[in-house]
């Protein structure tokens, strides 16, 4: 369970985890917003149909895909937290 609480690991590891989390949140949110709005149009505009058609499908895909990005967010700024407190007890000593 402790390698949960970014303060055990190393520097240089928080910044491979770090960025390794701005990389999925960058690649799953390009396109994430045009992508849901055009879904919802389509849902609009053909109604249950599109649902039928696999339009609530893609929907949850695209929520699913969103909540990976809000999970990689928060992870990015427990650790750029976490780094900033290092620096910072690092730079008063």
């Amino acid at each position: 369970m402790r390698w949960f609480f970014p303060s055990t690991y190393n520097i240089a590891g928080l910044f491979v985890i770090i960025s390794l989390l701005a990389l999925v949140l960058a690649w799953n949110s390009y396109g994430l917003l045009m992508l849901a709005m055009a879904n919802l149009d389509y849902l609009h505009r053909v109604g249950v149909m599109g649902a039928l058609d696999g339009g609530l499908l893609q929907l949850s895909m695209i929520s699913g895909k969103a909540l990976i990005s809000l999970l990689c967010y928060i992870g990015f700024k427990g650790i750029e937290s976490e780094l900033v407190h290092r620096w910072l007890n690092w730079r008063d000593k």
